[in-house]
């Protein structure tokens, strides 16, 4: 079974927007940094176990927009690949 690239998450990024409310977006690849179509992300707000879940495109792409301040488990799992995890914790957006 194939991995998925253990830095997935080094494409992917947390963006403030207003109001307080964050989005993650990135890309899925293999080993070979290959785009990893179709494949299944999930996101967890630890706190209230809150889900969503969205599937990347042609281009590996993901986006989970509308997330507020928190800590959240990030699955990744694909057809053939090895699941993914991996924790991520926001900071807070600054005030300007």
């Amino acid at each position: 079974m194939k991995s998925l690239l253990a830095g997935f998450l080094a494409c992917c990024g947390l963006v403030w927007g207003q109001g307080g409310l964050a989005a993650v977006t990135g890309t899925v690849v293999d080993s070979s940094s290959s785009a990893v179509p179709n494949a299944t992300v999930k996101i967890v707000q630890t706190s209230t176990n809150a889900a969503r879940t969205v599937t990347t495109n042609e281009t590996g792409l993901f986006t989970l927009p509308s997330l507020s301040p928190s800590e959240y488990t990030i699955t990744i799992t694909a057809t053939g690949f090895k699941e993914k995890n991996s924790i991520r914790s926001p900071s807070t957006p600054s005030k300007r």
